[in-house]
């Protein structure tokens, strides 16, 4: 089977929705270390130690502190 290409696998296109996850990622983290005055590179310490829960709203901190590392890295 054969695939054809797609205007929507133009590098530029891809990179441009790439930096657009990364600033949505960043801005949800900021809001997230204002809202609980903590930064997010100590999220997981205070999980792992117990001074914070892990709720739906930090599963979706997490979620997005995981999605801005992996684009990162990209």
């Amino acid at each position: 089977m054969v695939i054809k290409s797609s205007p929507w696998d133009a590098p530029e296109l891809l990179e441009l929705n790439r930096q657009r996850v990364l600033a949505d990622a960043r801005e949800q983290m900021r809001c997230y270390e204002a809202q609980y005055g903590l930064p997010s590179d100590r999220l997981e310490e205070a999980l792992t130690a117990g001074k914070m829960t892990e709720t739906p709203e930090v599963g979706r901190w997490l979620f997005a502190l995981y999605t801005f590392h992996s684009l990162s890295n990209a």
